[in-house]
């Protein structure tokens, strides 16, 4: 009698643990189930650029946005916008390039280098002169340019030409040439590039900011 009751309640618990087993799989199934769902790419490219910018505002260095739905390129501190400088540009090469974007996406990227290839001089030589010869500091050092081309170079073989109306002259012909056998190069390998035009005064800013190769955010 002992022995059966034992066998009775061992077979109880048994049936039990099945039941407890069966329940536990089926919530397991339905939980999957509810992923199954695919992610908006957008939504995820949204989230990845707020994530980004909020690292970059942290870190105190200015950092640029290239917005190419807004058509302007911000200049950034801390997260806040110290200057928002319109663009336009041809709308087929506009295309073009973000479907380079969509095909090969980059969100954040670096200005590795850049070339002004010709400019107005802000700072005149009877002023520049003074100032050096006050300041101890070369005239190269003081003078401020107006950009009326120059390029900026990305890490990812992208290149941005920005133009403006302003009218400059060469500032080095022998590194003109040297970015002539560069371009040359890049359009053999065909690399993306499109051709910004902006105001004056706007590119200057944005010249002051490229010469620290700073982070910058492409919003395609």
């Amino acid at each position: 009698m002992y022995i059966r009751r034992h066998i009775r309640i061992g077979r109880i618990v048994s049936r039990g643990l099945r039941l407890f087993l069966l329940i536990f799989l089926c919530l397991l199934c339905f939980g999957c189930g509810g992923g199954s769902e695919q992610a908006d790419p957008t939504n995820d490219t949204a989230t990845s650029i707020k994530e980004i910018e909020k690292r970059l505002a942290l870190s105190g260095h200015v950092y640029l946005i290239f917005d190419f739905n807004q058509m302007e390129v911000s200049i950034k501190l801390f997260g806040a916008a110290v200057r928002d400088c319109k663009f336009e540009c041809d709308s087929a090469a506009l295309d073009e390039w973000k479907s380079s974007l969509v095909s090969k996406p980059i969100i954040e990227d670096s200005v590795i280098s850049f070339h002004l290839s010709s400019a107005k001089a802000m700072v005149g030589e009877r002023e520049l002169a003074i100032v050096a010869e006050v300041s101890q500091v070369s005239r190269e050092e003081i003078q401020r340019f107006m950009p009326e081309e120059m390029v900026l170079y990305f890490g990812q073989g992208r290149r941005i030409l920005i133009k403006t109306d302003a009218e400059g002259t060469p500032v080095s012909r022998l590194a003109n040439l040297g970015n002539w056998f560069r371009e040359s190069a890049d359009a053999v390998l065909g690399r993306a590039d499109i051709e910004l035009r902006m105001s004056g005064p706007d590119a200057m800013a944005l010249y002051g900011v490229v010469r620290e190769v700073p982070k910058i955010i492409i919003k395609p």
